[in-house]
């Protein structure tokens, strides 16, 4: 069965460059300054980890368009330590 869950959000601001998109959730990568960039690298980790999915690109009337999907029931997630 495909039951699970699907998050989509649209922000309707300038939205980054389309050339950026690729780096979205590297982590440390940010056009705002030094000391961040890692929301989304913990983010994508997360939803994987338990089977899910996470997807980001242009909005449908320009900005960013953030698509998160989970399985139902997920994987375990027993603490939120990431390995690098």
């Amino acid at each position: 069965s495909n039951l699970g869950i699907e998050v989509i959000v649209d922000d309707e601001g300038p939205g980054p460059a389309p050339t950026l998109f690729h780096r979205a959730g590297v982590p440390g990568h940010s056009t705002r300054g030094k000391g961040r960039g890692f929301g989304l690298f913990i983010v994508r980790r997360l939803v994987e980890r338990v089977g899910g999915r996470l997807d980001i690109g242009s909005g449908i009337q320009g900005g960013a368009r953030i698509q998160m999907a989970l399985p139902a029931g997920g994987g375990e997630l027993a603490c939120c330590e990431l390995e690098s």
